[in-house]
C-alpha cells in the first residue's frame, strides 16, 4: 500500500495555496520577510482574452474585425488599440521611413566617403568612433527611428556623418579606423 503525500496548505485563512516555506505560501512568506501585512488579500491578475465572436471597427482601414486582430493599447492596460495590428504595423513602417528620410536630408543624402546616394544603403556613423560609448552613457542600445528622434530633439548635432554600409563596416574593422577610400586618397 502506497502512502499519499501530505500536501500542506498556507496557514492564512482562505488562501488555498501550497506551502512554500514554513507554513506560508510564497506570496505570504515574501510579505512576512519584507515586514508587510500577511493578512491583506492577494490580488490575482486576470488575463482577459477577447472572444472570437466579438468585433470592432478599425479606425484606419474601417473594417469590422475580430478583437483577436487588435493589440493591447499599452503595456499593462486592458484596453485594445484603435487600429488593427496590420494597420499599426504599416503606420510604424511609415513613421520609421519618415524619420530616416528626415535624418538623411539633414546629414547630406549621400555617403561622405564614396558618394553612394541609395537611401537603403546609407547609415549614420559617429565621426569620432564613439558610438558604443554613447550607447553606454544613454543606457540604451536603441538605434534607428528612436535615435533619429533623439537627434531631432537635440537639433541635429554635429559629430555624425552618413556612410554607406560598406564604408561603415570597412571603417569599423580597419586597423586605422578609416574607410579604404579615405586611406587610398591620402
Amino acid at each position: 500500500m502506497t502512502a499519499t503525500p501530505l500536501i500542506l496548505m498556507c496557514s492564512i485563512d482562505n488562501c488555498g495555496r501550497h506551502v512554500f516555506c514554513i507554513t506560508l505560501c510564497e506570496t505570504h512568506y515574501r510579505r512576512q520577510l519584507h515586514g508587510q501585512d500577511v493578512n491583506t488579500p492577494i490580488r490575482v491578475k486576470m488575463k482577459v482574452q477577447p472572444t472570437t465572436d466579438s468585433y470592432k471597427v478599425c479606425t484606419c482601414c474601417k473594417q469590422n474585425l475580430p478583437l483577436t486582430t487588435y493589440g493591447r493599447h499599452a503595456p499593462g492596460r486592458e484596453s485594445l488599440s484603435a487600429q488593427c495590428k496590420e494597420c499599426r504595423l504599416q503606420a510604424n513602417r511609415v513613421q520609421r521611413s519618415r524619420a530616416k528620410i528626415e535624418m538623411l536630408t539633414h546629414y547630406g543624402n549621400a555617403c561622405v566617403c564614396c558618394g553612394e546616394g541609395q537611401s537603403e544603403f546609407l547609415v549614420l556613423d559617429h565621426i569620432n568612433n564613439d558610438g558604443a560609448q554613447e550607447r553606454r552613457s544613454l543606457h540604451s542600445g536603441r538605434g534607428g527611428a528612436a535615435f533619429y528622434a533623439r537627434l531631432r530633439r537635440l537639433g541635429w548635432p554635429p559629430g555624425y556623418q552618413l556612410l554607406c554600409y560598406n564604408c561603415n563596416c570597412a571603417k569599423a574593422y580597419s586597423p586605422l579606423k578609416q574607410c579604404p577610400h579615405k586611406i587610398g586618397a591620402a
